[in-house]
């Protein structure tokens, strides 16, 4: 009996540990998305674009349009395979009927067409979406900030997966303006050695670049 309690002592604070990490680390990933979101960019517009071109050149997104106060990027992404007009992918609509009917065959596939039945079948050799991501850039207090929306066209996110990710944009934003890393406050540093103190293996530890 006293064995069965020691164990089971041992499952609930070995349980309550791992709790404990958790929420060290989820206090340290809310704090970087809360720093990385609220960020200003300085009051230089033309050092902010330069520094947003160069993110989405890496992403190979190309600028659609561009103002002073918004710029728009595109990137194709390629979407599967679609053997003939007649099959499903994922279970979704037919996409080759989509093509057909909307006309999009022309602007986002190549495509050739198989047999003189009407309508003739297809066979979608590379079908791709566009990823259109506008950037707006505003002022508040004196610094500049930024909001972001991104859409696909001429298909729902439900066919493909987008390159870009705007937490991404806003730690690359903040690594060029603050610095190479975000750095926690001074109350979840101490909580974060205060937990490190208790272990020798880096298996337990709460490591930067690993954890957070």
């Amino acid at each position: 009996m006293k064995i069965l309690f020691f164990f089971s002592f041992l499952f609930i604070l070995s349980n309550t540990l791992a709790q404990t990490r958790k929420e060290i680390i989820s206090t340290i990933r809310n704090y970087s998305d809360e720093t990385v979101f609220k960020a200003t960019y300085g009051t230089d517009n033309q050092v902010l674009i330069a520094i947003l071109n160069d993110f989405f050149q890496k992403i190979d997104y190309q600028v659609e349009s561009f103002s002073d106060s918004q710029i728009t990027f595109t990137g194709k992404i390629p979407v599967t395979i679609v053997k003939r007009n007649y099959e499903y992918y994922r279970g979704t609509r037919n996409i080759g009927a989509i093509a057909e009917r909307s006309n999009i065959s022309n602007k986002h596939c190549d495509v050739y067409r198989e047999g003189h039945c009407s309508p003739p079948r297809a066979v979608f050799r590379t079908l791709y979406v566009n990823d259109n991501v506008i950037v707006f850039i505003y002022s508040e207090k004196g610094q500049h900030k930024i909001r972001v929306k991104s859409w696909f066209d001429p298909y729902s996110p439900v066919f493909t997966k987008s390159r870009f990710n705007e937490w991404e944009l806003r730690k690359y934003l903040y690594i060029k303006y603050y610095g190479d890393s975000i750095s926690c406050p001074e109350e979840i540093t101490a909580l974060i050695n205060e937990w490190n103190l208790k272990y020798v293996s880096d298996r337990r530890k709460i490591i930067q670049g690993r954890d957070y």
